[in-house]
């Protein structure tokens, strides 16, 4: 009973010691998202809670107020929704056709060619670059 004992400690022991390897070479990335996003969203969210830098005095969603009462700004948004609703499905559907007519070797308009005609003799060798 103590040698099982025994192993399981011990496999405890190594799996701590893979988790810690793990975290060790997580580490890099996370400091550098801490500190490259999380860090400057923090502080612009305290820049716009307040009323200016130099007297910091809490403004609260005052600022917020005023912004969605700009009509200008509210065209804006409008005008990027309106982008969005249109540009990414009419992307999404342009991506869906390439990839389709790449797939079945379609030639529209003789731009795609099939992967048959892709291939470049070079001496002896031969490169394909879709095969």
């Amino acid at each position: 009973m103590g040698e099982r004992m025994r192993r399981h400690k011990m496999k405890k022991t190594q799996k701590t010691k893979k988790d810690f390897l793990c975290l060790l070479f997580i580490l890099p990335s996370l400091a550098g998202m801490c500190f490259f996003y999380i860090v400057p969203f923090l502080s612009t969210l305290y820049y716009s809670l307040i009323n200016n830098m130099a007297d910091k005095k809490w403004a609260g969603f005052k600022h917020f107020g005023s912004l969605f009462a700009n009509d200008l700004y509210m065209q804006a948004g409008r005008n990027t929704l309106l982008f969005i609703l249109a540009s990414v499905p009419l992307g999404m559907a342009a991506a869906l056709l390439l990839v389709l007519a790449l797939k079945f070797s379609l030639s529209i308009t003789g731009i795609i060619l099939s992967t048959r005609d892709l291939r470049i003799k070079s001496g002896e060798r031969r490169f394909c670059f879709f095969c």
